[in-house]
């Protein structure tokens, strides 16, 4: 396997436009439905950096494993299922996991507006 994905995501003018950009090294592709990948912060120039460099609390991991899931729910419907790993405090996780909900969040919007 092998590959990188440059993910940049800005926050809203509101929240002072904040930028954090990563690196998704991929692990492992089970066409259509398995993707694995090692999550790393990295600067706008797509080079890794620490998660302190990035000006995340402790807890977040420097390689961040991450699974994304396909589950075929019948009559054309599909659920995307997020797991992360390597998180060692709460905080860290919950600050993840209330990113994650909202990216999904704004995914599902886009998919649904499509429809």
């Amino acid at each position: 396997m092998g590959g990188h994905i440059f993910v940049t995501m800005k926050a809203p003018e509101e929240y002072g436009s904040f930028e954090q950009h990563s690196r998704w090294e991929i692990t492992e592709v089970r066409e259509p439905l398995v993707l694995r990948y090692i999550f790393q912060f990295a600067d706008a120039d797509g080079n890794r950096m620490s998660p302190a460099a990035a000006g995340v609390p402790d807890g977040v991991p420097a390689d961040g494993e991450h699974e994304v899931q396909l589950v075929d729910l019948g009559g054309g419907r599909t659920r995307l299922e997020m797991i992360e790993h390597g998180y060692t405090t709460v905080e860290a996780r919950d600050l993840s996991k209330g990113g994650l909900e909202q990216c999904l969040d704004k995914m599902a919007t886009l998919v649904n507006n499509a429809y």
